[in-house]
């Protein structure tokens, strides 16, 4: 099946999971070159390969109008109890994940404190080799986590409080990893 077969068939089951009970069938055909079609109404079939239709039925299927769940739907809002600032709530998503930066940052800080003391004491220059290479990819790590406290993270938090980004911590961004 090709990757526009695949698509079209899951747009079809898609439009066939509308809200409440839904019977449909998707029709099937296979044209000269032994493409493999699809389509919920048989009318769109080339009159020459209407005898090749196949119909596959679909399951009755029972699609709840909301996909709020009950404390969400109480609260009003999804995600967040009644009277809750998303500005606020933004700004302490931002905060968790400025700490969890912060605990990396000194970790591997840390980290490379004690590679450059084992590359000192390394007499062979095969393993000093390998762990310059590995002080290397940590030297990167630390790099990104001071680009993510200094210029990602305030840049989030400047947009908490804007009106069109407020949801940002429903929607739970994350910055890169």
């Amino acid at each position: 099946m090709t990757r526009l077969q695949a698509v079209a068939l899951a747009g079809l089951l898609a439009a066939a999971l509308l809200p409440g009970v839904s019977r449909a069938a998707i029709y099937e055909w296979e044209d000269d070159r032994g493409t493999r079609h699809f389509t919920n109404d048989p009318r769109l079939v080339p009159a020459p390969f209407r005898e090749r239709l196949e119909v596959l039925p679909l399951p009755e299927v029972t699609i709840f109008k909301s996909f709020v769940s009950a404390p969400e739907a109480e609260s009003g809002a999804r995600g967040r109890p009644r009277g809750e600032d998303p500005a606020a709530v933004c700004m302490e998503q931002v905060r968790r994940e400025q700490d969890q930066w912060s605990q990396r940052l000194a970790q591997e800080q840390t980290e490379l404190e004690e590679l450059n003391k084992k590359i000192h004491r390394t007499q062979t220059s095969r393993k000093k080799n390998d762990l310059q290479r590995e002080r290397v990819d940590l030297r990167a790590r630390i790099a990104e986590a001071e680009e993510v406290l200094k210029q990602d993270l305030p840049a989030r938090a400047s947009m908490c409080g804007r009106a069109e980004h407020s949801d940002v911590a429903r929607h739970g961004q994350a910055i890169r990893r």
